[in-house]
């Protein structure tokens, strides 16, 4: 996985906002990623699973 970096801030300038993200991932439903499951239309919360990542300076997932 790789982050391009300024790719949260080129969101930002294209208008992306909470609410233009919230609102289809309300209404998806479940959706199953590969056999991680999501749901967010109860709400916020969308899995109760937890990781912690590290992403390096060159926007690479660090082991």
């Amino acid at each position: 996985m790789t982050i391009e970096p300024g790719a949260l801030n080129q969101a930002h300038h294209r208008g992306t906002t909470l609410a233009s993200l919230a609102a289809p991932l309300t209404s998806m439903g479940e959706i199953d990623f590969g056999g991680f499951r999501v749901d967010f239309s109860k709400g916020n919360v969308g899995s109760r699973y937890v990781d912690i990542g590290v992403i390096g300076s060159d926007g690479r997932l660090r082991d």
